[in-house]
């Protein structure tokens, strides 16, 4: 029985590249807490990373104190440039997870926009972008424990 390949990233090969301008999964979601899909936010280690490095420039704290890659106004990153990112080698963890989505009614999902992501591919092909993707989802069941824990101080949450 053969195994199924890998996922493989095409990076400056790919027709669609997920550096490009993005506005979600579904036209059907919002965005709750303000924040737009064409945001790239940082974990706190990403920022770490990539402070004091010579790639500080393409980031940014944002008013919400948290750190973001900058991005054009339609949302294309700003270190994607002629087809390749240009800070590759200290790449945030959301761009280290793409094409990971977790969708609470059925799970794991990869979004098809990627060209790489085919039917059959399964959790094993996806193991390295799963260590990212769940880094990514403990940064942000954090974030959230933190604004619960500030509205429950304020009087606000039950």
């Amino acid at each position: 029985m053969s195994e199924v390949a890998g996922f493989f990233c095409q990076k400056q090969n790919c027709a669609a590249s997920c550096c490009g301008a993005f506005d979600g999964v579904s036209d059907r979601i919002v965005p709750v807490g303000g924040r737009k899909f064409k945001e790239i936010v940082l974990t706190s280690s990403d920022l770490e990373r990539i402070r004091g490095s010579r790639y500080e420039d393409f980031i940014y704290i944002a008013e919400d104190g948290l750190g973001r890659v900058k991005t054009a106004d339609d949302g294309v990153c700003l270190a994607y440039e002629s087809g390749q990112c240009l800070i590759n080698e200290m790449k945030p963890t959301i761009c280290q997870c793409f094409p990971l989505y977790l969708d609470v009614f059925i799970g794991l999902c990869a979004i098809k926009d990627c060209s790489s992501v085919t039917d059959g591919l399964t959790i094993k092909s996806y193991a390295n972008e799963i260590e990212h993707f769940l880094e990514m989802c403990e940064f942000w069941i954090s974030h959230y424990r933190q604004e619960l824990d500030k509205l429950r101080d304020e009087g606000g949450a039950k």
